[in-house]
């Protein structure tokens, strides 16, 4: 696999406390973004992600680049949105 670096873009807007999707929209999204990224960096050691949340005109960088799982997923549970 080539060496890739990822950034996710992640939708913190209020929308996402809907539960159209099981529990919310959030909790889908993050369940996705972390399946993704563990597979990318499981696919080639030195792959790398990280990603930014939106809500509204505000773009937030949350994680950078890392090759770190666990950073990328106490990131992920810890964004709440606004």
């Amino acid at each position: 696999m080539p060496l890739e670096a990822t950034m996710f873009c992640v939708d913190n807007s209020s929308f996402m406390r809907n539960g159209d999707y099981n529990p919310t929209r959030a909790n889908a999204q993050s369940d996705t973004v972390s399946m993704m990224a563990s597979t990318k960096i499981k696919n080639n050691q030195e792959s790398s992600a990280g990603f930014l949340s939106m809500a509204g005109s505000r773009v937030d960088v949350q994680i950078t680049l890392t090759r770190d799982i666990g950073k990328i997923m106490n990131s992920l549970k810890a964004m709440k949105p606004s």
